[in-house]
């Protein structure tokens, strides 16, 4: 009920989008420049991955280009790790002048290897934010536009997120270019995530569209659906050049077309499409456009969802929503732990049979932190790394197996531990299910400290944990194995998302050992696995071998007092005797009950 009623509370508090209004202003690129542009990029510097003398060489070349435009260009130099190799790093940007915070350009220069001339990726990019400087250094414009080539993007925003640190705080909004020469282009990709629980605004997300119909172009922009934004927020992952921008609050969004992308070996001049970039220009000037001549809403990056073009779900409405989605769950837990206090259950033996659970997943995880530290892993360069990086697509399955056997090997030992527990030391199944519901509810505790919209991922836990019987499996391994749909959904969607196919399991494992992934985080992760197995034997075998009743621990709402404890004490009964004193302990029940329902309610 209260979750219903604060779902329709939630419909009354929808937010407006509030996108700028983007005029049909007449907006002019020269193709030839642009096409003279990518070629001297792409031909003139092969091979300029991040730091090296190609990539140097480009930054000299844009200061000059930006003094032609008659913008007084910056150079920040700074180090950086790319590869598990330290280099020397340019960021190189110019500034045509304004008042009020800045609108800000961008695109990266490096390249991947095996990648020569790397034309689409990102040579396109650059050469759009020289003709973006042409334009809006010949017209007036209100605010500061900053337009700025970055490097080490393509190893993880390495360059961007330099950047923001220094400067994050006078910038309005942030547009990032990266492949937008692509030949038979599809849609214009938009991409306003992060790697923390925050999203580009709604309204910066509705501008690309609004912009693209006053461009006039064939191409399309495609936005996330509602189900997209709720998993990036739960489990957030990215590593474009907006990233590092959107988790620090900035409004930013990257701008990609989609369509016959080569792969980086064939990434050549000869492969792109300057009407695909001319296009693309036209609807980045008149998203500049429309941000430099509006009063630009007081929203940043945050947790909004948009559920139409005119409607927004605030960040706090969806918090409020997930925290009702939980609430049963710590009022059943509560329940369970007024039963086991009241029936003076023992609760240390059900934990050290948790602890010796979550042993061999704490043992696996030191492993791997410590592979990280003497080298055997790859090293993130203080970002998340792309999922074409270099160390992504050299995945270690010696390394994979070593993990798997440390937890299989280590899981058989803790498994023996356990039987010898079991014959010492008697363990209520009672307080193993109180303590699986209290692992749940400390675990969403924890991700709403780290990462609040990750409850995300425990709904279904919440809701089918409670539900689980004794007795069959469908009753009750099913729902509470269910409980880690909302997880395998996750994993599955990034799988495809990121064309990861079977290189998943390595990707997941840099976002760990880098710790993209917060060590807390992965800790409850290995505990609700922990706890899932333990939850799902305890229910099952008390149903077959005693039909240990969870309804009957949770008091059989609508009795009184006395058959409260009467059924606290038949569960108790059916624990120790067995099937035939459950039989027994069933039809006491039913007689006393009857007895009191002619004799009216006991006192005590």
């Amino acid at each position: 009920m209260a979750v219903l009623v604060v779902l329709i509370v939630s419909v009354f508090v929808l937010g407006r989008t509030n996108t700028p209004t983007v005029r049909n202003q007449p907006t002019t690129v020269d193709t030839q420049q642009l096409a003279r542009d990518v070629a001297a990029i792409a031909e003139g510097y092969p091979h300029r991955t991040a730091g090296s003398e190609a990539d140097n060489g480009l930054s000299l070349w844009l200061y000059d280009e930006f003094k032609r435009a008659g913008l007084e260009p910056h150079i920040e130099s700074f180090p950086a790790k790319i590869d598990g190799v330290d280099v020397a790093l340019q960021n190189i940007w110019a500034i045509s002048s304004g008042t009020g915070e800045a609108v800000l350009v961008l695109a990266n220069r490096d390249i991947q290897r095996p990648a020569t001339q790397g034309a689409n990726d990102n040579a396109s990019g650059v050469a759009a934010l020289l003709a973006l400087t042409r334009t809006f250094t010949s017209t007036t414009h209100t605010r500061p536009i900053v337009f700025l080539c970055t490097t080490g993007d393509a190893a993880g925003a390495v360059g961007a997120r330099h950047f923001m640190k220094a400067h994050s705080g006078d910038i309005a909004a942030t547009i990032a270019l990266r492949k937008v020469a692509t030949r038979h282009p599809g849609v214009f990709a938009l991409d306003g995530w992060s790697s923390g629980p925050k999203t580009a605004p709604p309204w910066l997300w509705q501008l690309i569209p609004a912009s693209v119909s006053a461009a006039r172009t064939k191409t399309r922009a495609q936005l996330p659906g509602i189900g997209d934004q709720l998993i990036r927020l739960a489990a957030p992952i990215n590593s474009g050049a907006q990233a590092p921008f959107v988790a620090a609050g900035v409004p930013a969004i990257s701008l990609r077309v989609t369509g016959d992308e080569q792969p980086r070996a064939n990434d050549t001049v000869d492969t792109t499409s300057t009407h695909t970039l001319e296009q693309t220009c036209l609807v980045a000037a008149h998203a500049i456009a429309a941000i430099d001549g509006s009063t630009l809403p007081k929203e940043r990056s945050g947790g909004a969802i948009s559920l139409t073009d005119q409607r927004t779900l605030p960040g706090s409405t969806l918090m409020v929503i997930l925290l009702a989605l939980i609430a049963p769950l710590a009022a059943v837990t509560l329940d369970l732990f007024a039963q086991c206090k009241r029936a003076r259950v023992r609760l240390r033996p059900a934990l050290l049979h948790v602890a010796v659970r979550f042993a061999p997943w704490v043992l696996t995880l030191v492993v791997i932190y410590l592979c990280n530290l003497i080298g055997l892993l790859p090293k993130s360069p203080g970002a998340l790394p792309p999922p074409d990086s270099t160390a992504a697509l050299r995945p270690s399955y010696f390394l994979g197996l070593i993990f798997l056997l440390i937890l299989i090997g280590s899981s058989v030992f803790m498994g023996t531990v356990e039987r010898r527990l079991k014959k010492r030391v008697t363990i209520d199944p009672r307080a193993l299910i109180f303590v699986a519901h209290g692992a749940l509810v400390g675990i969403a505790l924890v991700a709403l400290l780290v990462s609040p919209y990750s409850i995300l991922l425990l709904v279904p836990a919440a809701v089918l944990w409670p539900l689980a019987k004794p007795g069959e499996w469908f009753r009750s391994s099913l729902p509470i194995f269910l409980g880690l749909l909302m997880i395998a959904v996750v994993f599955v969607y990034y799988t495809l998302k990121l064309d990861l196919g079977l290189r998943a399991w390595w990707y997941l494992l840099i976002l760990l050992e880098s710790r993209v992934i917060p060590i807390s985080m992965t800790l409850m992760g290995a505990l609700l696995f922990s706890v899932t197995g333990l939850f799902a034997t305890t229910l099952h075998t008390s149903g077959s071998t005693t039909k240990f009743s969870l309804q009957a621990l949770l008091a059989h709402v609508g009795l009184g007092d006395g058959a409260r404890e009467e059924a606290v004490d038949e569960a108790n009964r059916s624990a120790a005797g067995g099937e035939a004193e459950l039989r027994r302990g069933r039809t006491r029940s039913t007689r006393s009950t009857r007895s009191r329902g002619r004799r009216g309610p006991l006192r005590r």
